[in-house]
């Protein structure tokens, strides 16, 4: 949501505390901090807060693992003020943020065209894929047969050898390559 007012300066690195705990992002503008999200204010000279936030979002899944479980999972202060990061001199961290940067713009640019082209997938469809009057309608069952087979159990999808054939196994749901 949206507040007209602020308790934290601009340029801060915050982890969700609570929820996503362990969530790491990078604030650029002023904004108000809740008690669900830690802010890191940084102190000393030798760290540029940019560098700070690649180098966390590289140990998210330190922190996540970190996370305390109760009727929320949480990350805690004590947790994160012991976490180690590398300090390399301020110049190399200029040239890691730059780097990291411009790769970051690439995987934006390369986000924006995907999302673009599902949307132009999705209007083809929905334009290709829409019939008037005049085109036939039939059951499914009328123009295929639809087979539903046997589920293999543990023990025996442990016993298939993976070395063997060119057959896929496909599992029952849309998340899987071939």
């Amino acid at each position: 949501g949206f507040y007209d007012d602020y308790n934290t300066d601009s340029d801060k690195i915050i982890i969700s505390a609570q929820g996503a705990a362990g969530f790491v992002n990078h604030i650029r503008e002023k904004f108000w901090a809740g008690n669900s999200c830690h802010v890191l204010n940084i102190f000393d000279n030798n760290l540029l807060t940019r560098y700070l936030y690649f180098i966390l979002l590289k140990m998210a899944p330190l922190i996540i693992s970190k996370r305390t479980k109760g009727i929320t999972l949480s990350v805690t202060k004590s947790s994160l003020e012991i976490l180690k990061i590398p300090l390399p001199p301020l110049p190399v961290q200029e040239e890691i943020v730059k780097i990291l940067d411009k790769l970051t713009d690439i995987e934006n640019e390369l986000e924006n065209e995907l999302r673009m082209r599902k949307m132009q997938f999705n209007a083809y469809c929905d334009k290709l894929l829409t019939f008037d009057n005049g085109v036939r309608f039939e059951k499914l069952g009328d123009v295929c047969l639809l087979n539903r087979y046997k589920q293999l159990g543990a023990e025996k999808l442990k016993s298939l050898k993976t070395n063997n054939g060119d057959i896929h196994l496909l599992p029952s749901s849309r998340n899987f390559e071939l």
